[in-house]
């Protein structure tokens, strides 16, 4: 077979699209690296091969475009899809610089809480709860129209759900450092 005639079957597979795989050793690139920049491409499909295998084909040129891309909008798209570990080691301290920026934004503008505002606000809430809950089993004395029975069975009812909150909660926040499930709920007695 002459070296057209080799060209003219190489053009015509690259025309009818290319799998991922063949992409793959095509430009030397991880398949991670690979789907990441290909992800919203428009010639994207997937096509079943024997057994479960599936080939995600692309059109060449799109590929080609796509990759070689140092359009802004697509750089910083690309960098957005970044996970820390990608970053260029030269660029790791201005994006960690970044991330802290951000951070600092999303904080100030009250999307973000620190660990002690959330156990806080949390405590505060279960405290509240549990203040309820007494008051409720307090009220039950007032009463007149439950006989002593049934005034020990929500007495103990109560006294369970106390319970459970507080043993739920300590099994929750058992892993965070600084958290002491007794000053959070105010106590494990009922």
């Amino acid at each position: 077979m002459s070296r057209i005639e080799d060209d003219a079957r190489v053009l015509a597979y690259c025309r009818s699209g290319v799998s991922d795989r063949f992409l793959e050793q095509l430009f030397d690139i991880e398949r991670a690296t690979l789907v990441r920049r290909l992800d919203g491409a428009e010639s994207h499909r997937v096509e079943r091969g024997s057994g479960n295998t599936q080939y995600h084909i692309y059109d060449l040129q799109e590929v080609v475009q796509r990759l070689a891309s140092t359009d802004d909008d697509a750089l910083i798209e690309a960098i957005g899809k970044m996970r820390p570990e990608d970053v260029p080691v030269k660029l790791q301290k201005d994006f960690w610089a970044a991330m802290s920026t951000r951070r600092k934004y999303v904080e100030e503008g009250g999307d973000l809480w620190r660990t002690e505002r959330v156990l806080a606000v949390y405590s505060d809430l279960l405290k509240t709860v549990r203040q309820q809950i007494t008051l409720f089993e307090n009220n039950l004395d007032q009463q007149d129209a439950l006989s002593p029975a049934q005034r020990r069975i929500v007495v103990a009812m109560t006294d369970g759900l106390l319970e459970s909150m507080y043993r739920a909660t300590q099994e929750h926040f058992q892993g965070y450092t600084g958290y002491d499930h007794d000053l959070l709920l105010g106590g494990g007695e009922g």
